[in-house]
């Protein structure tokens, strides 16, 4: 881990709408380590372009989010949760933020997708079906190969892909 960081919102605008137009990521970096990831070169701006060894927390992502869910002009957009960052990396079994995310949401009763390689995920299933119940949720896991040995190479740290099978079923 490489610390914690504030930031000034905690929803990302982007671009495009379908099926989302809102970004939520809760760490900077991402321990999976995946050799393809599109985000790998984002930490340049910090000085740093170890994406997958140096974690940023964003210890105030629940303060923000709340006061961003409940502005006069927030519309209930989906927001999608992982879409650079895995919520549920191994750092998420630490800090545990992902329940406090979830928690806004359901009160809220905004939805989401959450993007995740890992079944850290299964750990906040009441909440997940709490929230299913008042609005639109989907997990997303992908799986990318069934060698295992072949995961192990382009994603050395992420959930097996047994796991995720697992995950999904």
């Amino acid at each position: 881990m490489s610390g914690e960081i504030e930031v000034k919102s905690a929803l990302n605008k982007l671009k495009r709408t379908v099926p989302y137009g809102w970004d939520l990521n809760i760490y900077r970096g991402c321990q999976h380590g995946c050799r393809y990831c599109y985000t790998l070169y984002s930490h340049q701006y910090l000085g740093t372009e170890q994406f997958s060894r140096e974690i940023f927390v964003k210890n105030n992502i629940a303060e923000k989010l709340e006061k961003e869910l409940q502005a006069p002009g927030w519309k209930g957009d989906v927001i999608n949760i992982g879409g650079v960052t895995d919520s549920y990396q191994p750092a998420e079994a630490e800090y545990r933020l992902m329940p406090q995310i979830l928690k806004l949401l359901t009160k809220y009763k905004n939805p989401a997708i959450i993007s995740t390689k890992s079944d850290l995920v299964l750990r906040d299933y009441d909440l997940i079906d709490e929230l299913s119940r008042l609005t639109y949720i989907n997990i997303a896991a992908t799986i990318t190969t069934v060698d295992e040995a072949v995961r192990e190479k382009t994603e050395p740290k992420a959930a097996t892909t047994a796991k995720r099978f697992s995950l999904l079923k």
